[in-house]
């Protein structure tokens, strides 16, 4: 055997896989990386993301409120009151200093991070339920949310749960209900303005527990 033969093996063997090469290219199918049904992953991070940016519109608008109605009091108000709901009554009487920016700083962050876990159940009712709706139907939606939200928190949840767990009610007490009930629309109706942000599903896909249809389809791949 010379070195003629082994070239011609190392020929053959080069052509025989430039064919499979080319055979596999021929027959690939192009692949959608986008899912055929609801994108659920997606719409939670969505839901996160533009929770978190409604709730920072709401929290501006009880500053601005705070600011212009109650001038003696501090523009994080609402914060203070909120956090009753952990320090009690002591809440109310923070004095200046850099441990009441510090309590004051952490409850802005978890009235954010309220306001992004309240985005993810929005986003799933807008784009699960009413993703093939109109803008009118939408809006309403979101204004049912944000009123039937305040109900639930300041009418059933707080007026039992504050109460029984540290001795006061100060969150009822101290939110005037037109100042909570405008908090919670504000939250909602600013979702709705961010809302398109979070569209993804191909021709606005429902959720598989929405669209039977959709459901069948899930099932069967």
């Amino acid at each position: 055997m010379n070195e003629r033969d082994d070239l011609l093996r190392e020929l053959d063997f080069h052509v025989a896989e430039a064919h499979r090469l080319r055979d596999q290219i021929d027959s690939a199918v192009s692949h959608d990386w986008r899912p055929r049904g609801f994108y659920t992953l997606y719409h939670i991070m969505a839901g996160i993301t533009i929770g978190g940016v409604a709730a920072a519109v709401s929290l501006l608008w009880n500053v601005l409120g705070a600011t212009l109605m109650l001038p003696d009091n501090h523009p994080l108000r609402i914060i203070q009151v909120y956090l009753t709901f952990g320090m009690g009554e002591e809440a109310l009487h923070l004095e200046p200093g850099p441990n009441r920016g510090l309590l004051l700083f952490a409850g802005s962050f978890l009235y954010l991070a309220t306001g992004a876990l309240f985005g993810i159940l929005l986003q799933f009712i807008l784009q699960g339920f009413f993703g093939r709706a109109g803008a009118m139907v939408r809006a309403i939606v979101c204004a049912a949310f944000g009123a039937g939200l305040w109900a639930l928190n300041f009418l059933v949840l707080l007026p039992w749960i504050q109460p029984a767990a540290f001795d006061g009610n100060w969150i009822v007490d101290e939110t005037p209900w037109y100042v909570g009930l405008s908090t919670h629309l504000v939250f909602s109706m600013s979702y709705f303005l961010f809302s398109s942000w979070g569209r993804f599903d191909r021709a606005r896909v429902l959720a598989p527990w929405v669209d039977p249809a959709r459901r069948a389809q899930a099932q069967e791949e």
